[in-house]
């Protein structure tokens, strides 16, 4: 079962690149795919907030996990 939370199209050097993040809430697990391929996996974290680095073509990529909300 997939937990794709966000994608995203990504326009770099003249075209564009699918990123897809998966966030497994209860796990922590992250996965980020660019254009169908894994480039990162980290499958137990005990924070559910922070950033995941990868690089497209040697450009770096950031994204930022927030808390949004509250009870």
């Amino acid at each position: 079962m997939s937990d794709i939370v966000a994608s995203w199209e990504v326009p770099l050097v003249g075209q564009a690149h699918r990123v897809e993040f998966e966030h497994g809430s209860a796990t922590g697990k992250r996965v980020v795919l660019v254009n169908g391929l894994e480039v990162l996996r980290k499958d137990w974290l005990f924070k559910l907030v922070g950033e995941e680095s990868f690089e497209i073509l040697g450009h770096k990529c950031i994204i930022s996990i927030k808390a949004v909300g509250g009870f």
